[in-house]
């Protein structure tokens, strides 16, 4: 009886503030919605009602309230297991203020708390008992005092439903049990006219079985049935009553829109008069249930006839109506027939993380973790040992009714479902019916026992939990940002030191930090936080993300804040973090401050921060040479065990470096994200070149753990004339051009601007060492950011046929890089742009440098120099190694097989595009040489004759010292290629 009521007093509070909204909102509708819709907008209420609990959702109405539970009741009926369970709370230490739970509701006398349920029920039956009483007794009064209608008034029936287009036998009862003409019986429906509704005349008459039949038509008889059983329900909440008054009056209302669509004009202004004539016959009714009436009352009779004299205007607003109604229930539904975001508590318990709902208390340590409510204690989570070889540690005494494996936990995870039975000597012999989540960690020999009593909690909140487990040391770097309280604590001057070490204080990290200045004298003003990391064992790579997010969050929500520095320690040694404004504005293509403008766009910014895209370039076309797509890498701030690449339109390839070929493609790629950089390139493919792209593609990406994503963003690519791409700024997109957050030690520019240029090595096929050359054209400095003009040129040098040479990489091209500098005079790598190919290059340089350099542009020979460059480096890297080669930019002659066309073909264009070993091997006759973990091997492809007279194309791989790895020999019969030693 207590978890139906509790579940019937839940239903009826969260109705109630339907209810209260549905009246707000009918206020504020009045007559801008006609009468049908202002009775429609009431099944929101009744489907509330009818199904009270919905899915969590974030726009929830109730999210702005107290939540009303549905749990089973957890009070204690026994006062000896309260006072057991508050002695094991004296025994066990608390959990630490910032994980624990305390219970603040207060205590209901436990006689007044059994009592409420049955109070409930005895009104409910006694209600219940008075409608069929009710209902009864007319039924019989009818049977012994209706009489059938004169023929006059039946003929005018049949009239009546002709005009109303009701078909079904509808009987009508003289009778002068009710004075109102109404409707009675669903399956043999009656229309009950008293004698003093006849001089009225056949013309009124006519309009009050119009307004009956109309109920008929519309199903108002079942709805109001309906409204009887909830109200039995709810009889106890004034709230329900009155919406109900409500919902009856707007049924009345409704039902005279109806008949007024069969009148004319005139006929309406009678049809107003029938309603008055009839109400001075109408004496309220007692002891007879709630009919389907010609009137009601008089105070909802003048509202009746006012909506009769705007009759006209109602019809001529048709459209709007309908379009505000359907627009007002949408927006209801979505807002009411959603449960508010279950509120969530985390705890520790070994080096994990896990979330339980709020309303529980948690007690315990770091080795076991106990969960009570109401003072009953009823699960918890303990670290068990656990052996591969061995079976699961399952409690003492229990019995295993069920055990399956669940995916998509954060490690292996098995759910035992186990009866567990009393010690022949204990006193209590009751049976317990548990849920044991296990989470298994074979690395650490170890296992997380999640267990629940299954009568308190049901295995999907079982499951929850174990979903929400997190490294603890990983959530403390990455954890989310309070989106709400970060943004009230926005400030206009860095001068606020209230709220700007409040707000510092509500960033991650913000139990490490040890002092914080500002620099507010002059111009930049800036802010220092000093920072002890030496006791959080935090890797140095998360740490740095997650600071330069603290500064991009200071920077949006201090305005007149330019300097964000931090200052790190770790055991022995001491790291400084320098970010300007101009600086990390870059990377978001607009003033930081703009994502503050509200909190709703303030989240949606925060929530983007732990990932990052790397875009490059931000224009492309398939004539483009340097790279074979847009590229896009993911970095996420965080631990992730995979990332998923996916386009609506083209193809994403991936590129072997080390041959310079496709390795995969499709509308889908998927990498484990291991730390490794893997990007992806998207093309609109050779199969849709020709066709007519869409207005917006887009590519998504996904980083996930197990099946859950942890954040998601998209870039946007548009269509331009001449099949040219390009990039769409976005505000949840972080656009860099080149490999942005990369970190320089360069003192000057020469340095900077080759180590930015060897940064370009990941777009081309890799080689053994990497080489550039660069013509600095002009250099500028503002606020800051240091501009580079330059003509740059880019190389990988590998031996073939012994000669060290330029296996891949770039002309002479004109090149715009950005650097941000800090205090010690090194440069930080900010953008770094080319121009367009084909035929948008001409208009790109023009954008990209300065007028007065366009003629050094345009008038480009300054490749030999470049090569040059080049070529001495490659030199110091041969001289490094004592190995003596001519050294070559200039493209090596290459010998090529003398067999059949079609042979070669398949030879070396096909078979090694499926071998990635044979891919390696040289498509000419000749030597090419490649460091496989620092040991070099010999790839050697050469021509010889079979001893029947066949071509005979070998591959031989070998070690410095001549020792053979692998040796692959072809038959070249005809056109086909005979593998007749090797691998198969």
């Amino acid at each position: 009886m207590a978890e139906i009521f509790q579940a019937v007093f839940a239903a009826s509070l969260s109705a109630t503030v339907v209810g209260l909204v549905l009246l707000i909102l009918k206020g504020v509708l009045k007559n801008r919605v006609n009468p049908k819709w202002h009775y429609l907008l009431w099944i929101v209420l009744v489907l509330k009602l009818l199904v009270p609990y919905g899915p969590e959702s974030a726009v929830s109405l109730f999210n702005m309230m107290p939540s009303v539970t549905q749990d089973t009741d957890f009070t204690p009926s026994d006062p000896e297991s309260s006072q057991a369970i508050m002695n094991t709370d004296q025994e066990m230490p608390q959990i630490p203020s910032a994980y624990a739970v305390q219970d603040t509701s207060p205590a209901i006398v436990p006689v007044v708390e059994k009592m409420v349920p049955y109070l409930w029920f005895l009104g409910a039956m006694l209600f219940l008992i008075w409608l069929v009483y009710t209902n009864y007794s007319l039924h019989r009064k009818l049977i012994m005092r209706g009489t059938p209608a004169p023929e006059a008034v039946n003929l005018l029936v049949r009239e009546c439903k002709k005009k109303m287009g009701v078909e079904q036998n509808i009987e009508i009862v003289m009778q002068d049990l009710v004075s109102t003409p109404a409707l009675l019986g669903v399956m043999k429906p009656k229309i009950l006219l008293s004698p003093a509704n006849l001089p009225i005349g056949d013309k009124a008459l006519s309009y009050i079985l119009l307004h009956e039949l109309a109920h008929f038509k519309r199903k108002d008889l079942p709805v109001n049935y309906l409204l009887l059983v909830l109200q039995v329900m709810h009889w106890f909440n004034p709230v329900i009553w009155y919406c109900f008054k409500r919902i009856r009056e707007d049924m009345e209302v409704a039902a005279d829109e109806m008949v007024l669509d069969v009148l004319d004009r005139e006929e309406q202004k009678a049809y107003g008069k029938a309603l008055l004539s009839v109400l001075e016959n109408f004496h309220p009714p007692r002891l007879v249930p709630k009919l389907i009436g010609m009137v009601d009352d008089r105070k909802n009779i003048e509202r009746r006839i006012r909506m009769i004299k705007m009759a006209d205007f109602f019809q001529s607003k048709r459209r709007m109506a309908i379009c505000t109604g359907i627009l007002c229930i949408v927006i209801l539904c979505g807002v009411t027939f959603t449960n508010a975001l279950a509120k969530q508590a985390s705890c520790a318990i070994g080096d994990y993380t896990l979330k339980v709902p709020g309303d529980w208390k948690v007690t315990g340590n770091q080795g076991e973790l106990i969960f009570a409510k109401d003072n009953i204690s009823f699960g918890g989570v303990q670290i068990v040992d656990y052996t591969p070889d061995q079976p699961l540690s399952l409690p003492n005494h229990s019995e295993t009714k069920s055990k399956k494996d669940l995916d998509g936990l954060i490690t292996k995870a098995v759910l035992v479902n186990l009866e567990l039975t009393q010690p022949a000597d204990a006193e209590d012999m009751d049976r317990k019916n548990e849920n044991h989540l296990y989470l298994i960690f074979t690395d650490q020999n170890m296992a997380y026992d999640i267990y629940a009593d299954t009568k308190f909690v049901p295995v999907s909140q079982l499951v929850k939990i174990g979903k929400s487990f997190m490294p603890a040391k990983e959530e403390e770097g990455i954890k989310a940002y309070q989106a709400d309280v970060l943004w009230k604590l926005k400030t206009a001057y860095v001068g606020n030191n209230s709220k700007v070490v409040n707000l510092i204080d509500h960033l991650p990290y913000a139990d490490l930090r040890r002092e914080v200045s500002l620099k507010t004298d002059y111009k930049p003003y800036g802010i220092t936080v000093k920072y002890d990391f030496a006791p959080s064992g935090l890797r140095i790579g998360t740490i740095e993300g997650v600071l330069r997010n603290n500064a991009v969050v200071l920077l949006a929500l201090i305005d007149n804040v330019d300097d964000i520095n931090f200052q790190v320690s770790f055991s022995g040694e001491e790291r400084k973090y320098h970010y300007t404004r101009i600086q990390l504005e870059q990377g978001f293509q607009q003033d930081l401050r703009a994502y503050a403008k509200d909190v709703k766009t303030w989240e949606t910014f925060l929530n983007s921060l732990a990932l990052r895209l790397l875009v490059y370039p931000e224009n492309y076309t398939m004539a483009m040479s340097s790279t074979p797509g847009i590229r896009i890498l993911a970095q996420y701030d965080g631990s992730a065990d995979r990332v998923q690449y996916s386009a609506t339109y083209g193809q994403l390839l991936t590129w072997d470096s080390t041959t310079g070929k496709i390795a995969e493609r499709g509308q889908k790629v998927e990498f484990p994200y291991d730390g490794l950089d893997r990007p992806v390139y998207w093309t609109p493919g050779f199969d849709n070149a020709s066709l007519k792209a869409p207005d917006k593609i887009s590519v998504k990406t996904a980083i996930f753990h197990g099946d859950r994503v942890l954040a998601e963003k998209q870039v946007h690519i548009v269509q331009e004339p001449s099949m040219f791409y390009r990039v769409e700024a976005s505000p949840d997109l972080v656009l860099d051009l080149a490999a942005p957050f990369q970190s320089q030690k360069a003192e000057t520019i020469d340095e900077a601007v080759s180590s930015a240029v060897k940064g370009q090595k990941d777009h081309y096929a890799e080689g053994e060492v990497a080489t550039e050359g660069h013509i600095i054209l002009d250099v500028e400095e503002k606020e800051g950011l240091v501009t580079v003009y330059t003509l740059a040129s880019f190389s990988w040098f590998g031996f073939e046929d012994g000669i060290f040479t330029s296996i891949s990489g770039s002309g002479s091209i004109p090149t715009v890089i950005s650097f941000s500098k800090n205090e010690r005079g090194n440069y930080h790598l900010v953008q770094y742009k080319e121009p367009m190919d084909g035929a948008g290059y001409s208009e790109s340089v023009k954008e990209m440098f300065p007028k007065q350099l366009w003629d050094q542009v345009f008038n480009n020979n300054q490749y030999p120099t470049l090569a040059r460059q080049q070529e001495d480096q490659a030199k110091l890297y041969l001289d490094s190694i004592g190995r003596k080669a001519q050294v070559s930019s200039a493209v090596v002659e290459k010998k090529p097989a003398r067999i059949n066309v079609e042979a070669s073909n398949k030879l070396f264009a096909e078979l090694t595009k499926w071998d990635s070993e044979l891919n390696k091997f040289p498509y000419w006759l000749g030597t090419k040489e490649i460091l496989e973990n620092g040991v070099r091997y010999l790839y050697e492809t050469s021509q010889s004759k079979t001893g029947d007279g066949f071509d005979l194309i070998s591959f031989k791989k070998t070690k410095e010292d001549g020792t053979v790895v692998k040796e692959y020999r072809y038959k070249i019969v005809g056109s086909e290629p005979q593998l007749i030693h090797g691998d198969q």
